[in-house]
């Protein structure tokens, strides 16, 4: 394995060793641990997925009896069923610091590695419990927390911290755009609400995305509230003046409007 990618051959794998392989065009990755040769131990959904036309063509393996929609929670298969036709990649343990800044998320841990004599008993007995590795959660309960797991005795789930970071930091980006356009806007209509908006937006910009979204929430709430009371001062207003014509000679024709207040 180099610097810059941990592919190996499945010669190079052996038991204890935490292994991974690419889906969707690396836009995830499924971690497994190799328990023996040619058979890994993995976690996958545990929701039943909805049948898809092109799985009733498909027969279980000839070699370790998997079936894609017939397995559920934790599972034991070949390396091949595992890989599913991509590469085969080892995770790392215990690299540096600087080792770890330089790849991708799900790739490696600065965490030490407990020998294979305890991973594969791990594995195993999750393999064989009942409820195996509990509900199934992208972000909470994957099948990489389940292999660093096995591996060290605590979870932790590198893809899926980075994609709510990254996720987070989009919102946030999003937030300072729209903030920067909004402050424009009132410097505009409403120059004398401009500093104390300011000051509103630096005391809460910095704060976790939920308790910004709720405080928008609250504003949008407090503007709508104002809205209707605004609305309903024009109404009153409207209501003070009544039309009235003035007439001309005998025939009582309308010749001029005007408004008067009642």
């Amino acid at each position: 394995m180099g610097l810059f990618s941990n592919k190996v051959d499945k010669s190079q794998i052996k038991p204890g060793d935490h292994v991974y392989t690419y889906r969707a065009r690396h836009t995830y990755s499924h971690h497994g641990i190799c328990v023996e040769a040619d058979r890994v131990i993995h976690y996958t959904r545990t929701q039943v997925a909805k049948k898809k036309l092109w799985m009733f063509w498909i027969t279980k393996c000839k070699n370790c009896g998997h079936h894609p929609d017939m397995a559920r929670g934790v599972i034991k298969t070949c390396v091949d069923c595992f890989l599913d036709g991509h590469g085969l990649y080892r995770f790392e343990y215990g690299v540096s610091q600087a080792h770890f800044l330089l790849k991708f998320p799900g790739t490696c841990t600065t965490g030490r590695s407990n020998s294979a004599d305890k991973v594969i008993p791990r594995a195993t007995e999750l393999l064989n419990k009942e409820q195996g590795f509990g509900d199934y959660n992208l972000f909470e309960n994957n099948c990489e927390s389940f292999a660093i797991f096995c591996k060290t005795g605590k979870r932790l789930s590198g893809q899926a911290f980075s994609a709510l970071n990254s996720a987070k930091i989009l919102f946030k980006a999003f937030v300072k755009h729209n903030v920067e356009r909004l402050l424009e806007d009132v410097s505009i209509h409403h120059p004398d609400k401009s500093m104390l908006l300011k000051q509103t937006i630096e005391t809460h910009v910095n704060l976790p995305c939920r308790e910004i979204i709720a405080h928008l929430r609250k504003l949008n709430e407090k503007h709508d509230d104002e809205q209707e009371d605004v609305n309903g001062e024009d109404l009153l207003d409207d209501s003070e003046y009544v039309e009235t014509t003035e007439t001309e000679g005998d025939d009582d024709r309308p010749t001029q409007s005007s408004y008067m207040i009642k």
